[in-house]
């Protein structure tokens, strides 16, 4: 009697797990994810756009937080960075 296929199920289910875990491009990306990946750009997330008035709208919401806060001082500039990563390889800036 072989008692050690738990350990084997586990073992195939963990790398089954691993695998998946692996993928790098979402499934619904848009088609020009797809076109770039083939062609070995990274698949690029769509930015959304922002109309002139949401823009001066969150530029000061944005004055009122303190400079050396969380979001002012650490999130915006990362989500800045992002986007303007994302706009250079889609070659729009």
């Amino acid at each position: 009697m072989n008692s050690g296929w738990p350990i084997r199920l586990s073992l195939l289910l963990m790398l089954a797990t691993s695998i998946a875990a692996c993928a790098t491009a979402r499934s619904d990306a848009p088609v020009w994810g797809a076109v770039a990946q083939a062609a070995g750009a990274p698949a690029l997330p769509p930015l959304r756009p922002y109309t002139a008035d949401q823009q001066r709208r969150a530029a000061a919401e944005l004055a009122t937080l303190p400079a050396d806060g969380v979001v002012r001082g650490l999130m915006m500039p990362d989500y800045l960075r992002m986007r303007d990563q994302t706009r250079e390889l889609r070659g729009e800036k």
